[in-house]
């Protein structure tokens, strides 16, 4: 366990801050070992239905069990959190209501991915919901609304979250006005309502089918070496993807994000476990016919060079994470590095102690670098082959990234 510190911006004057509560001892006995929570106590294997049980629950013992604090984010990755009250969940999402003016609305229209969490004391529960955030539809956010009492109506209207006002007064004036001319209450029209409807999830048997069709469709036609070297999609493909699909689901280190609302799988961070003892590194180019494939994946091994990251990291397994694949409808919201994080977490409590990649792209490479993870390889494609490999563009080369866990 490590401690961290949240530094903040100072305002003018700085005070010297200082509480005699000795923050650091204000603990409270935990269950004891024969009071867990294993598995075997889950009503549904079903994040949703485990949900709907503990909420209902919830419901008998706590005030506000709705209320939950929502994490949103800038596009440059500012954070900043509050406390919301929800208003519905389903088998698509969970339901909440704000004003697109607010910091939250205006961060979640330039970046829609959020964060939930319940915390719900008296039980020692808590349940976080990471996902994508959409706009409902007008008719629904507008019953919504007409269903509230007619003050919290008035109060929505008058409300500019976010901005500042006069003075208390001020807004009593505006309230007055709706009540003495008799105004009638109409749903601002940046006043919406939102469902987070992206699960991400340990790649399971049910989702090869999802997994192989992202992958043929998404990633070997934009992969620019595969792009550019014309492979035949789908058939050429499928010698990659089916074995690798396979060894992957054996490993279970390997997350996909699914699109709840219209039940599609549109990302996977699809990774092999690795050991030092395995007679074939990186990819087994033997097994394919297609000489296409085969060229590609000749050169992807040989950006490793005699680079030996068993001995680098001290370990006898790497997680080798292969194929990093987001619809091109989801791309540019973070999903990829969420479902690298999620897969590295996962890898890392397996007891494994170092990650690699090979980056054939110059977007995927600087999001990889970013991550922290550090190049040991380069491979110019034009020095590789002068005469096959000579007009890429920007995406002129390959690198092999690694990093410890």
């Amino acid at each position: 366990m490590r401690l961290v510190r949240l530094l903040f911006q100072r305002m003018e004057p700085q005070l010297h801050i200082h509480t005699n509560v000795d923050i650091a001892n204000i603990r409270k006995p935990y269950k004891r070992l024969d009071e867990y929570f294993g598995t075997e106590h889950l009503v549904s294997h079903e994040p949703m239905g485990q949900f709907k049980k503990w909420f209902e629950e919830a419901v008998e013992y706590i005030d506000e069990p709705n209320s939950f604090c929502l994490a949103t984010a800038t596009k440059d990755g500012k954070p900043s959190s509050r406390f919301l009250l929800m208003k519905g969940f389903d088998e698509t999402g969970f339901k909440f209501y704000t004003n697109y003016d607010s910091r939250k609305g205006k961060e979640l229209e330039e970046n829609p991915f959020a964060s939930m969490c319940f915390y719900w004391s008296p039980m020692s529960r808590s349940v976080r919901i990471d996902g994508h955030v959409e706009k409902l539809s007008e008719a629904e956010a507008t019953e919504y609304f007409n269903s509230r009492p007619i003050d919290s109506q008035i109060s929505a209207c008058i409300s500019k979250q976010s901005q500042l006002v006069p003075n208390r007064q001020y807004l009593l004036d505006q309230r007055q006005k709706y009540i003495d001319n008799g105004l009638q209450v109409q749903k601002p029209e940046r006043w919406i309502d939102s469902r987070s409807q992206i699960d991400l999830r340990l790649m399971s048997k049910e989702h090869r089918n999802g997994v192989y069709d992202l992958l043929t469709n998404s990633f070997f036609r934009d992969e620019p070496l595969f792009n550019y070297v014309q492979l035949d999609i789908p058939n050429e493909p499928s010698e990659v993807a089916n074995p690798t699909i396979e060894k992957a689901l054996q490993d279970k280190c390997s997350y996909i994000a699914i699109d709840r609302s219209q039940q599609k799988l549109v990302g996977v961070s699809l990774n092999v476990i690795e050991n030092v003892n395995d007679q074939i590194k990186a990819f087994d180019v033997s097994q394919f016919k297609s000489e296409k494939v085969r060229y590609v994946f000749e050169l992807v091994n040989s950006a490793h060079g005699h680079i030996d990251l068993y001995k680098t990291f001290k370990t006898d397994r790497l997680l080798h994470m292969l194929f990093l694949s987001i619809d091109d409808k989801y791309r540019g919201f973070n999903l990829g590095k969420q479902l690298m994080d999620l897969s590295m977490e996962l890898a890392k409590s397996y007891g494994i102690k170092g990650a690699y990649t090979e980056a054939t792209s110059i977007y995927s490479a600087k999001e990889v670098i970013k991550m922290g993870f550090q190049e040991y390889n380069k491979i110019i494609y034009a020095e590789y082959d002068k005469k096959r490999l000579t007009n890429l563009g920007v995406h002129d080369h390959c690198l092999f990234l690694a990093k410890s866990l």
